[in-house]
């Protein structure tokens, strides 16, 4: 019989796809052609956008060491109207791509089944040649684990328990919040020989004391004093991991000197949160020794601090060696930018995405925003923002549920009261306005080496925290568990499956078009006999 003709193509198309006005098919044209100059203005019109405005040097100096996700959060923010506030890019209709899927692939639970509340990933364990590793707190104690990746099928995607500390029995106050890694460089004993660097661990939490941990030796290596209650989160600048922030009940966020123990300076005064203070995060640039920093409080409240140049201090604060209360602390009291109208409930954990904000609240979204500058004299502090893109979670209503992103800024991830895991890769396309990929977080259906758990229902996920590369996420949760997911493959949602079908309807009738002229004959031919 032959190929089929157009004619039978085409009614074997239309068949699927009903009949459509001329302005119907109008309408959809526009609508293909407004998101493709979207998604161009995203990707081209950065440099220019940036050649245009005030700080067009420093933006194109740091054009290079920017990641994509910066780069089109930028472009997006700066290509809006001037004059509007809030830029909101939801979608009516969800993005059809899925990417990278995650799989969960083991689960250990902490010996003494305490609520894990805090997990970090080492984020320069390439650099000191380890594994992926990360750490996790619970009640006194703080395990250390290597992510084991092995071509034996037995030992891939295990969780191995390599160090564990913990906090002395007497203070019975003690119960751990918190943990980060950071490091220091020793001073070199041969001139010509360069500094090593010590890998270090802090942990803190009720006690109000942050202890830094040497995870060479496993010895303590010195207390951080001066919170005047429960430290809630501690974050070591990307760039210089010997400078930390922690967030306290006591209503200040605090810059230390790993090393040394010296306060480098305090963000707090009349100006400052009006409640305890829940999450701290530093960005990732230290041009001029400039340090900046956004915080979320109980007041419900986000803020965001900068101070004056410190690459003196902090480098006087490194080999300082008088007594601590000699070092003169810089004292912050006005931040750049306040607002409670980013949430409307506590806003428990924050973190900086390039130039934009992510913030999480109890009320049980994240969003992620830019904070507009002070403008003059007028207006000493930024009130305004602008929303770039809200990330709602489902069952997550409750305090201390915190989000994790990668190093790469690539993955968001952030847990639930049910034992789930959202997760939304970042650098596929529509990532702003796509749905979720949801995993669990209970043990149930893992593969028999992981062991089956008596749990009592599913655990509430506290924190995720995402391996630099992003193909790791974990899941620290209540009841002492603790999840891995793996990248798995890619995969399609069902509506790019009947895409792909009408594709190859598609492909069929352009085959017909670039027949020869027997052919053509041929298929009329059949046209007649129909």
């Amino acid at each position: 019989m032959g190929r089929p003709s157009r004619a039978k193509v085409s009614a074997r198309a239309n068949a699927r796809c009903p009949k459509r006005s001329v302005a119907e098919k109008s309408a959809d044209d526009e609508t293909l052609k407004e998101r493709s100059r979207c998604v161009q203005e995203i990707h081209n019109r950065f440099s220019v956008v940036h050649a245009t405005s005030p700080s067009s040097n420093r933006a194109q100096e740091d054009l290079h060491n920017r990641n994509s996700m910066t780069v089109l959060v930028d472009a997006r923010v700066r290509s809006s109207d001037a004059t509007t506030t809030t830029t909101t890019t939801k979608s009516s209709q969800p993005h059809t791509r899925r990417g990278v899927v995650y799989a969960p692939t083991s689960a250990v639970r902490e010996p003494r089944n305490a609520h894990v509340y805090c997990a970090r990933f080492c984020t320069f364990a390439s650099e000191a040649r380890m594994p992926p590793t990360f750490a996790t707190c619970a009640g006194t104690h703080a395990e250390v684990y290597e992510c084991v990746e092995s071509d034996d099928t037995e030992r891939a995607g295990m969780m191995k328990c390599v160090a564990s500390f913990e906090v002395d029995d007497d203070d019975e106050k003690e119960s751990l919040y918190a943990c980060e890694w950071c490091w220091f460089d020793d001073l070199a004993t041969d001139a010509r020989r360069k500094a090593p660097r010590t890998t270090c661990l802090a942990l803190a939490g009720e006690g109000a004391v942050i202890r830094i941990i040497n995870c060479m030796t496993g010895a303590l290596h010195l207390n951080l004093i001066g919170h005047g209650g429960t430290v809630n989160e501690v974050r070591a600048h990307p760039s210089r991991g010997d400078v930390l922030a922690s967030a306290s009940k006591d209503l200040s966020v605090r810059l230390w000197s790993v090393k040394t123990g010296v306060t480098i300076a305090i963000f707090a005064g009349s100006l400052g949160h009006r409640n305890e203070v829940l999450s701290v995060d530093i960005q990732n640039s230290f041009r001029d020794g400039v340090v900046k920093l956004v915080s979320g409080a109980m007041d419900n409240a986000v803020k965001v601090w900068t101070t004056p140049a410190l690459s003196d201090v902090v480098d006087k604060a490194t080999t300082w060696d008088e007594p601590l209360a000699n070092f003169k602390t810089i004292v912050v009291d006005t931040p750049v930018f306040s607002s409670t109208r980013v949430h409307t409930d506590y806003v428990d954990c924050v973190g900086w995405l390039g130039d934009a904000v992510l913030s999480k609240s109890v009320d049980g979204e994240v969003k992620l925003w830019v904070p507009d500058a002070p403008n003059g004299v007028v207006h000493a502090r930024g009130t305004q923002f602008r929303l770039l893109s809200s990330f709602p979670l489902k069952n997550a209503n409750l305090w201390w549920i915190r989000f994790g992103i990668s190093a790469a800024r690539n993955v968001l991830a952030c847990g639930n009261m049910k034992g789930e895991v959202a997760c939304w890769r970042l650098d596929d396309d529509g990532a702003l306005t796509r749905n979720p990929q949801r995993l669990t977080s209970h043990p149930i259906g893992l593969k028999p080496r992981t062991h089956e758990f008596a749990m009592d229902g599913p655990a509430t996920v506290r924190q995720c925290t995402i391996s630099p590369d992003g193909r790791i996420i974990v899941a620290a949760c209540d009841q002492g568990l603790i999840c891995r997911y793996d990248v798995c493959h890619e995969d399609e949602d069902e509506d790019e499956d009947e895409d792909e079908d009408e594709d190859e309807d598609e492909d069929e009738d352009d085959e017909n078009r670039g027949q020869d002229d027997g052919d053509s004959d041929n298929a009329d031919g059949d046209d007649g006999n129909e």
